[in-house]
């Protein structure tokens, strides 16, 4: 099983769209690499690496999810789809496998051009839970606004607790170029979280 969450806040300001210039980023070797933020994250080979298309369908399920029944805020989701980049997402195990619950890393990038309140982390963040709080999900927040430096940046993090699917999620986030970069590790022990710890303490800024 896997769980997914929407990570962007939303607009419908078609102008705030990805440029066509942008950098997804490549995978080789084990090692996710993205020219545009100038980082690299080197990862376990063995772990599943999603394709775009995976990614769109994730993001899909993510917006079900967070919406439910909510039909406007459904629609308001759909159209801040053209801010966000899906950047990178893996999972231990093939998604689909197995019984155990599959921790993953998902990266996204969400383009702050139409959000002028946003200027650092924390507020991206604050973004973040408030359109959390509109889910139709039982959400323990156990930790907000903690920081913690990765590859050298320093990133806002919020720590919760799903109780409809006995899973906990970590958000980490930073400003880059005038986007947010967003990650978040989904797992349901402490092993799996020190498994996560260790791919993304492997983040390093060029």
């Amino acid at each position: 099983m896997s769980l997914c969450v929407v990570l962007f806040i939303y607009s419908c300001k078609e102008e705030n769209k990805i440029p066509e210039n942008f950098d997804y980023g490549t995978v080789e070797n084990g090692v996710y690499a993205n020219d545009f933020f100038n980082f690299e994250l080197s990862f376990d080979k063995d772990w599943s690496v999603q394709s775009k298309d995976q990614m769109a369908e994730m993001t899909k399920k993510g917006q079900d999810l967070i919406t439910g029944k909510n039909e406007l805020l459904k629609k308001n989701l759909k159209a801040s789809q053209v801010n966000v980049a899906e950047l990178f997402a893996v999972f231990k195990f093939p998604v689909g496998t197995g019984s155990v619950y599959n921790p993953s890393l998902i990266i996204n990038a969400e383009n702050l051009k139409g959000f002028p309140d946003v200027r650092k982390p924390k507020d991206y963040m604050d973004a973040v839970r408030s359109l959390l709080d509109e889910a139709p999900m039982k959400l323990i927040y156990k930790e907000q606004h903690y920081s913690k430096i990765i590859g050298g940046k320093e990133f806002v993090s919020m720590e919760i607790y799903n109780q409809d699917y006995n899973v906990s999620q970590e958000y980490f986030s930073t400003i880059q170029k005038g986007f947010a970069i967003i990650m978040v590790i989904s797992y349901n022990d402490d092993a799996q979280k020190e498994e996560l710890y260790k791919i993304i303490d492997n983040l390093k800024f060029k």
